[in-house]
C-alpha cells in the first residue's frame, strides 16, 4: 500500500490516521501496524485482521525505514582457536566479572573474555543493530586498536574480526554485511544503550518460534526431534524453553569458571587444552550432539544427569 492520503511521519516514524498506525516497510511500502502486548514493539497487520499477525517491525534510524525483526538478527558462528590465536593478549582476567554487556574494561580498554583468554575489542557501530551491538577483536599493536573511545574506524591499519554477544552461546563470531540501509551507527564511546539492547533482545527470543528456539539448543536434532522435545515440555512450551536456556547459560558460565581454575592451579607452561577438551565434550553432551566427543567417564557422567 502507498503513502498517498495519510499523514506525514511522526518522530517516532509512525504514520498516524484516524486512530490506525502505519510504518513505511523497506522494498514493501507503506503498512498498517499494531503494537504488539507481549514485547510493546509493533507488528504488521491487515486492516481486516483484529490482532495482527504479520511480522514484528523495526526502525532503522538512519534510514527511517521499518524491517522485519530478522532482518537485524546477527548470523553468527563458532569461534575457532586457530581463528582467534593471533589476537591474543596476555592479559588475565581471573576472576573478573563482566558488565551487562559481556565485557570486561581494564585500563580504559576493552576486553571479551573467550575460553578464558582475553582479546581486546573496539565497537563498531556501523556494523550494530538495534538488538546486536557488534564488536571487533583486534590486535593491541595495530594502529585500529589505538582510538580513545574503543571506536573501531575502518580506515585504520589492522587486522580485526567481528563478534557478537549471545545470552546462550557467549560471544560468537558474525558476518558485518546486512540490507542496504540498515546498519546505523549512534556515535557512543562504548556498546550504547545495554538496557534498550537487552529489552529488544529478549523480545526477539520471545518472539521466536518454539522450534527455533529448540533448534538453537539442540542444533543437531532432526525435525522430528524438535517436534517431540517441544511436545514434552506440555503446556508451557514457551517456559521449558527459558528454562532449559537458562540451564545451558549456567552450564557454560560454570565450566567457564572450572576452566579458570584449573588455568590459575595448574602449573607454569601446562597446556590448556585438556581442560578445554573436557568442557567442550559437556558441552556438547549437554546439547545431545555425537561426533567427536572426548571420551571421558566424567562427561558421560555428566550427561546422564
Amino acid at each position: 500500500m502507498g503513502a498517498v492520503g495519510l499523514p506525514a511521519i511522526n518522530a517516532e516514524g509512525l504514520r498516524i490516521f484516524k486512530g490506525r498506525h502505519y510504518v513505511d516497510v523497506a522494498e514493501i511500502g507503506t503498512v498498517q501496524v499494531a503494537q504488539d502486548a507481549d514485547s510493546g514493539l509493533f507488528r504488521a497487520r491487515l486492516p481486516s485482521e483484529s490482532k495482527a499477525s504479520g511480522p514484528i517491525l523495526l526502525r532503522d534510524p538512519d534510514s527511517g525505514l521499518w524491517y522485519p525483526l530478522e532482518e537485524f538478527e546477527p548470523v553468527t558462528f563458532a569461534l575457532s582457536d586457530s581463528r582467534l590465536a593471533a589476537f591474543r593478549t596476555a592479559l588475565v582476567l581471573r576472576d573478573a566479572e563482566p558488565a551487562i554487556d559481556g565485557l570486561h574494561r581494564f585500563g580504559g580498554k576493552l576486553y571479551a573474555l573467550i575460553d578464558n583468554h582475553a582479546y581486546q575489542v573496539l565497537h563498531d557501530p556501523d556494523a550494530s543493530t538495534p538488538v546486536a551491538s557488534v564488536m571487533r577483536i583486534v590486535r593491541s599493536e595495530d594502529p585500529v586498536a589505538s582510538d580513545r573511545a574503543n571506536l573501531y574506524v575502518a580506515t585504520r591499519p589492522g587486522r580485526s574480526e567481528p563478534i557478537v554477544f549471545d545470552a546462550i552461546q557467549g560471544w560468537m563470531g558474525t558476518t558485518v554485511a546486512g540490507v542496504g540501509g540498515m546498519m546505523r551507527g549512534d556515535g557512543a564511546e562504548v556498546p550504547a544503550r545495554p538496557g534498550m539492547r537487552a529489552r529488544l533482545s529478549q523480545a526477539l527470543n520471545r518472539l521466536r518460534s518454539p522450534q527455533s528456539r529448540a533448534r538453537k539448543l539442540f542444533p543437531d536434532h532432526t525435525d522430528e526431534e524438535i517436534s517431540r522435545f517441544i511436545t514434552s515440555l506440555g503446556n508451557d512450551v514457551s517456559g521449558g524453553l527459558t528454562q532449559r536456556e537458562s540451564a545451558y547459560k549456567s552450564l557454560k558460565t560454570e565450566l567457564d569458571a572450572w576452566l579458570q581454575q584449573s588455568a590459575n592451579a595448574a602449573p607454569p607452561g601446562t597446556s590448556p587444552t585438556h581442560a578445554q577438551q573436557i568442557a567442550q565434550s559437556l558441552k556438547r553432551c549437554w546439547r545431545h550432539q555425537t561426533g567427536a566427543i572426548y571420551g571421558l567417564r566424567l562427561a558421560a557422567a555428566h550427561c546422564r544427569r
